[in-house]
């Protein structure tokens, strides 16, 4: 009886727990029909949507497919409107023309009379100038052979009492004593190993009466080397003369000079070099890419008040002042007015290594030397230049490749005859001083000038072919 009693409460038991677990589970499906409801409503609601978004886009379509069709239509209009307003403006033209042309026929024969009076007058005035110039002793008279080849004479007048020179002062109208300065220039592409010929990356600056005052003229040779080299060389021209005229003025309105001073030789100088320095601040800021082009510069100032020459020099270019002993012979005493900035100096060597670069030539495959010495980084062989300043190079700066230009001073006999040659290191590598001299004495003697430039110029090119 007790098992019957015990089974029976073990089965209560068991009902009541699964009438909880059906009432849990009713629960959770309940719960669940619940969010699939609100599942089913959300979709409905984002369906809705779409269909309005969709309804709203064609209506979009339509609209801007109608605004093409006006804007089309509008165009034809326009067209049709200019077709007709050019043919009317042509119908126009036609009209013009021809009253231009009855009036220009009108006008025709009076036209040609005017013009032959003014003809006239022209040529009145010009024999007046003529005349006048003829009768001037500071008259200049120039003519131009072709781009690369000019040549022109300046009369210059003066004289100076020692007095005067020693005062400073301009020298008195009164007793002038004529002085004459000839000059021309000549320059061609070289040719490179290939035998083909390469842009011409020099330029040459011939600037007489610098300031207008019958006194200083100025003459450059600016050797551009580099992809971008004849773009730095024309830049130099282009700023260099502009500069030496500024700093001139510049030192004059700061001075108050006296109307019969003139600058000293010191004065001189200072604005020489702070012009230079000016130009190769220019070039830096200028758009040229002077990373691996730069160019040399090589600037000789003629001095007639004080009787002197100033070199401005930066790189391998060369200048040489010949003078004659005494009229009665050739023989002629030849100066260097520059001094080269090359590797093979020794104190620019120096100042090379000083600044952490190196200097060595280039090997061959043997690893023997060739060429010149060259300047190259500390830690590359690069950029390899064969000069030890120049203007532009900025990639040799580390190296210790600089622009500072160097200015010396030298005395010219006012008695004997000075001749000046000025010339890149195409022309010196293969002339030397008393060749490049001897070669032209009689041309410049006979008053020959651009026949002296062009020997020089082929004297060059010969001894080339022969190396």
């Amino acid at each position: 009886m007790s098992q019957i009693n015990n089974h029976y409460l073990q089965k209560k038991q068991n009902n009541s727990n699964y009438d909880e677990n059906y009432s849990l589970l009713s629960q959770s499906l309940d719960y669940l029909q619940k969010e699939e409801d609100k599942i089913n409503s959300d979709i409905d609601k984002f369906e809705n949507s779409l269909i309005l978004k969709e309804k709203k886009l064609a209506k979009l379509q339509n609209s801007q497919l109608n605004k093409m069709n006006d804007i089309s239509q509008e165009n034809i209009n326009q067209t049709s409107k200019l077709k007709f307003e050019d043919k009317s403006s042509y119908l126009s033209q036609n009209l013009n023309d021809k009253m231009n042309n009855d009036k220009n026929n009108y006008n025709k024969s009076q036209f040609q009379k005017q013009h032959q009076n003014l003809e006239q007058q022209q040529q009145k005035q010009q024999q007046q100038v003529n005349k006048q110039d003829s009768n001037d002793n500071n008259l200049i008279q120039g003519k131009k052979q072709n781009d690369s080849n000019e040549i022109f004479t300046f009369n210059q007048l003066q004289d100076s009492s020692p007095q005067q020179k020693q005062n400073g002062q301009k020298p008195k109208n009164e007793k002038l004593k004529e002085r004459q300065i000839k000059f021309a220039a000549n320059s061609i592409a070289g040719i490179n190993a290939q035998k083909q010929i390469k842009t011409n990356q020099d330029s040459f600056v011939l600037q007489p009466n610098l300031i207008n005052d019958n006194y200083l003229h100025f003459f450059g040779v600016f050797d551009g080397h580099g992809n971008h080299g004849h773009q730095v060389s024309g830049l130099i021209k282009q700023c260099i003369v502009k500069n030496l005229k500024k700093q001139f003025q510049k030192v004059l309105s700061n001075s108050n000079k006296q109307p019969n001073k003139y600058y000293t030789p010191q004065e001189i100088q200072n604005i020489f070099k702070s012009s230079i320095q000016q130009t190769s601040t220019y070039l830096e800021r200028s758009t040229v890419d002077t990373y691996a082009s730069g160019s040399t510069f090589l600037g000789i100032l003629v001095d007639f008040y004080n009787n002197k020459i100033y070199s401005g020099n930066i790189g391998d270019s060369i200048a040489l002042l010949g003078q004659k002993l005494n009229q009665k012979t050739d023989k002629m005493d030849i100066q260097q007015l520059i001094v080269e900035h090359k590797p093979s100096n020794q104190s620019e060597k120096q100042r090379i290594i000083e600044s952490g670069g190196r200097v060595h030539c280039q090997k061959d495959i043997f690893g023997n030397p060739v060429g010149p010495l060259r300047v190259w980084l500390s830690n590359q062989d690069y950029p390899g230049l064969a000069m030890t300043r120049s203007i532009g190079d900025t990639c040799g700066a580390k190296a210790g490749i600089i622009s500072e230009p160097e200015i010396q001073q030298y005395n010219i006999d006012r008695l004997n005859q000075n001749l000046i040659i000025m010339g890149s290191d195409g022309l010196f590598d293969y002339l030397d001083n008393q060749q490049a001299f001897e070669s032209i004495q009689k041309l410049v003697d006979d008053n020959q000038i651009i026949s002296a430039a062009e020997k020089l110029q082929n004297e060059a090119i010969e001894q080339w072919k022969k190396r």
